[in-house]
């Protein structure tokens, strides 16, 4: 083979390979028409006759939930952020006894520098429904419900208050906030602080990371903890704490059992039954 023709074969191969490389990965340069750049509003609605839950499927985009006294349907805004293609569901249908909304766009920015396509979603609903929530990312607030909440999260902030019934949250990462709920209380966390005050039921806390405070609670309170600071003050029940590390506070209790506190600093005050079966760094 001559100079020439190796020099052109080695070429080829190597201009094969990189499109082979190439061929399993998209790379979007400035495309703008994956950008979200369009803005539209929506509203939908829904009568509530004979409906006794509220389910809502959310994408990316803030949501809020407010739960109304003397109200006859459910009620849905929508600030929605979207590409060319207006590739997005915003739908709010009725499924035997549950009504159900979807809040989601369809079209994913890729690797593009643009903004991110997200549906804002306000809702206000008769307060005596059910709510079920699954969240995509987005900070949310649920509010003012007689008849308990369920809320599987996978980013954004949570503000929860005013519920009575039972609260079970499953979140991957960002701040909890719970005020005022008046039953049973569990929390299964993987990053984040969590700030619950005033619960009327017992709390059980199953949390990875972050920092945990609990403040003027009147249930029995579990927490499983792998780190984080624990802090918890005035409770009118018992406290039982499984902890990996960070220091624990507690102040004002009637029993207090720590099965585990791993490492860092344990403070206790006014607290009529103590169980420590650890024994670490107590003062």
């Amino acid at each position: 083979m001559t100079t020439h023709k190796l020099v052109q074969s080695t070429l080829f191969a190597a201009s094969l390979a990189a499109l082979t490389l190439l061929s399993g990965c998209v790379i979007h340069i400035g495309q703008e028409s994956l950008d979200a750049e369009i803005t539209l509003e929506e509203e939908r609605t829904l009568s509530i006759n004979k409906i006794d839950a509220f389910d809502i499927d959310a994408g990316a985009g803030f949501l809020k939930v407010y739960g109304k006294d003397n109200l006859n349907e459910i009620k849905a805004s929508a600030e929605i952020i979207t590409t060319e293609e207006l590739d997005y569901t915003f739908t709010l249908v009725k499924h035997g006894n549950t009504a159900k909304l979807i809040a989601k766009n369809n079209t994913s920015s890729g690797l593009s520098w643009g903004k991110s396509p997200r549906i804002n979603v306000t809702v206000q609903v008769p307060k005596e429904l059910l709510v079920n929530i699954e969240d995509g990312s987005g900070d949310i607030i649920v509010a003012d419900f007689n008849n308990g909440l369920s809320l599987d999260d996978s980013s954004g902030s949570i503000t929860v208050r005013n519920i009575i019934g039972n609260v079970d949250i499953e979140d991957r990462s960002g701040d909890i906030e719970i005020i005022a709920v008046e039953g049973s209380l569990r929390v299964d966390d993987s990053s984040g602080d969590i700030d619950i005050k005033g619960t009327k039921g017992n709390v059980v806390i199953d949390d990875s990371s972050g920092g945990l405070y609990i403040d003027k609670t009147l249930g029995n309170i579990n927490i499983e903890d792998n780190s984080g600071d624990i802090e918890i003050f005035d409770t009118k029940g018992t406290i039982r704490i499984d902890d990996g590390s960070g220091d624990i506070n507690v102040e004002g209790a009637y029993s207090l059992n720590i099965i585990d506190d791993g490492s860092g600093a344990t403070f206790i005050k006014n607290v009529t039954k103590l169980t420590n079966n650890n024994n670490n760094n107590n003062k």
